[in-house]
């Protein structure tokens, strides 16, 4: 039994966004949640044990560079992996196994001619 979204003509049946725009707020969007999120629940814990163990300021200033340095990192990969994986799913690709470079994820993410 077959029904119309099983066709690849079906709109439906379209992986992936072809608009460059919808892809780059998209990406966008994800990664500042993700990185906001982590940088702050961490940010949190570092204050509540700075202030539970009196461990004083310069123990804030060090873990909040790590944590902003980590929140940056996390972001920027969430960003490159979330363009990654739309340019292989616009080109017909599925999902491969992430990879923790940042560089690596904007070096496969050529543009790739779309398969009709």
């Amino acid at each position: 039994m077959s029904s119309e979204t099983d066709s690849t003509d079906h709109p439906f049946a379209k992986r992936g966004s072809s608009n460059p725009l919808a892809i780059f707020i998209t990406a966008l969007s994800a990664s500042i949640c993700l990185a906001l999120s982590f940088g702050l629940v961490l940010a949190a814990f570092a204050v509540a044990a700075g202030g539970l163990f009196e461990f004083g300021t310069t123990y804030l200033w060090i873990t909040g560079g790590a944590i902003a340095i980590g929140t940056l990192w996390l972001g920027l990969w969430c960003f490159a992996r979330a363009i990654h994986v739309e340019r292989r799913l616009r080109a017909g690709l599925d999902v491969d196994q992430p990879d923790l470079s940042i560089l690596a994820n904007f070096r496969d993410s050529k543009p790739v001619a779309q398969q009709s």
